[in-house]
């Protein structure tokens, strides 16, 4: 194979070597340790780079929050069992329903929307904790009527609920500091293993990013000295900390995809999403293709005398990177130019000309 045909199959190797996809989105959050609530925005990949939206006594009793399909509009379920939806833009909660069907001493803690199905499922804790199982629901939204699907005793202090794309449930249990699946069918918990994270307390929020399925939380302990932005190993329920809170409790959901570098390209496709110069990396290189001489070829991304080979390529060959005159030598005098042998991805100081005459007499 000639160095010529390799372009095209590089191009398609890229879709296996290049970076993950960029976590985007835009995060909203309740600031619950505020006085009233805030209603804060960010971008998970500058989690320390916060907006104040607005500050609302209408947030007081918000637990719950999830982004209806494709971000349309942001929902909230409250302690006093209203749901309704949060203006993005001023952080004011609107009511539309009574919740009800909650069972009794029960208080709201998860709410999250099935991306599969759009369907709405809530979670509950008894108000006095103890023994007391916590329960699944499924809301419907028309009448603001909950159905119990199932309780279950394995994880009595659910902080949050979140769906990932397949709609799989999990949630975070204050009580036992671990990450769990919930079976949508039955309400049953199953351990998947511990968070790493003292997060007795309240105002634990837990979103997935839908460009990759990574689930992230807000992490706050018992007396909210110490909080974390995260992301949580839904194999193992381990945390790994991605930005210090400074002990603020946080109730958080995902929004809309993001640009986070006004490049004019989302985050989510975006191989470059904090640098507007770059947006794509087709040969996964790590450089990105505007700034790449070769972007289709991952051994090389300079041609600083612009010749057309690689600076790589005349470094580990002793050619002159800053000459543009050795491009037509033949120094191995085996028929081929220095640029032809670069092409062919063969050794422009080695005498080929046998195999060079074969390719000659092919081409």
């Amino acid at each position: 194979m000639t160095r010529k045909l390799l372009p095209s199959l590089l191009a398609a190797m890229a879709i296996f070597i290049s970076p993950s996809v960029a976590h985007s989105r835009t995060a909203f959050a309740i600031n619950k340790t505020a006085n009233p609530d805030e209603f804060l925005q960010f971008n998970i990949l500058i989690p320390d780079s916060q907006t104040l939206v607005g500050s609302s006594d209408s947030l007081f009793f918000i637990q719950a929050v999830d982004f209806s399909a494709q971000a349309a509009a942001l929902y909230a379920a409250s302690n006093i069992r209203e749901f309704g939806t949060i203006d993005v833009t001023t952080g004011v909660f609107t009511p539309m329903r009574n919740i009800t069907g909650i069972l009794p001493n029960h208080n709201i803690t998860g709410l999250t929307i099935d991306p599969a199905t759009n369907m709405v499922y809530l979670y509950s804790v008894h108000g006095f904790g103890g023994s007391t199982p916590g329960a699944l629901y499924t809301l419907n939204v028309e009448n603001g009527t909950a159905t119990v699907i199932g309780q279950q005793g394995e994880a009595r202090q659910v902080g949050d609920i979140a769906a990932n794309a397949a709609g799989q449930i999990f949630a975070v249990d204050l009580d036992t500091d671990s990450l769990f699946s919930i079976d949508k069918a039955s309400g049953s918990a199953t351990l998947i293993g511990p968070l790493g994270f003292d997060i007795i307390g309240g105002g634990q929020g837990l979103d997935f990013d839908p460009n990759d399925d990574t689930l992230f939380t807000v992490l706050s302990n018992r007396d909210q000295s110490t909080s974390v932005f995260a992301m949580i190993d839904i194999l193992t329920g381990a945390h790994t900390p991605v930005s210090d809170f400074a002990g603020r409790s946080m109730k958080f959901t995902l929004g809309p995809d993001s640009d986070a570098d006004s490049d004019g390209v989302l985050d989510g496709t975006d191989v470059f999403p904090l640098d507007p110069t770059e947006t794509a990396d087709a040969d996964g290189d790590g450089v990105g293709d505007n700034t790449d001489a070769f972007p289709l070829d991952p051994a090389e991304t300079a041609d600083a005398d612009r010749d057309g080979m690689g600076d790589s390529f005349e470094g580990r060959f002793d050619l002159n990177s800053n000459d543009p005159g050795d491009v037509n030598l033949d120094n191995d005098e085996d028929g081929a130019t220095n640029l032809e042998e670069f092409e062919m991805g063969r050794n422009p100081i080695v005498n080929e000309g046998v195999v060079i005459t074969i390719i000659n007499a092919v081409l």
